[in-house]
């Protein structure tokens, strides 16, 4: 199973249209088609959070109604988990090297035996989640791009 973090999450909504703030990082929307793509296929296969959706819901306010109603189907067609309580020895190992939300991606992703796969577009979390054991997968980068 796969595990997606609120980065990719974010790309469900942002396209090149998106009104990004001063000093935010566009360089992931450029992935966005090949994002959307890959998880029409395979959405039945894909893990999140209500923390990761939190991320698409936010992305969605700017964009409208449409946007929004975007969320609001993934996160009937996507794996919600709950965030247990073994996700938080993982996040405050890593908590000094990514920002707190991404820990508790990561955390959530290594306690779950049956998940093996972390979908990111943040560096650290992908060399991170190597680190534990995931694999990686990024669509519309290339193998280790985060190495």
């Amino acid at each position: 199973m796969y595990y997606a973090d609120g980065s990719a999450l974010r790309l469900s909504v942002v396209g090149d249209d998106y009104p990004f703030l001063p000093g935010e990082d566009r360089g992931a929307v450029a992935h966005a088609a090949a994002w959307r793509a890959w998880l029409e296929e395979h959405a039945d296969e894909v893990a999140v959070t209500e923390m990761g959706l939190s991320a698409a819901k936010s992305a969605a306010i700017p964009l409208g109604w449409e946007a929004r109603d975007t969320v609001r189907v993934l996160g009937e067609r996507l794996t919600v988990l709950r965030i247990p309580d073994q996700a938080f020895p993982v996040a405050a190992m890593v908590g000094g090297v990514v920002p707190s939300v991404d820990a508790v991606h990561l955390g959530v992703a290594v306690a779950d035996p049956d998940i093996d796969t972390f979908l990111t577009y943040e560096r650290q979390s992908a060399q991170l989640a190597r680190m534990y054991g995931l694999l990686v997968l990024t669509p519309g980068l290339p193998d280790h791009w985060w190495a």
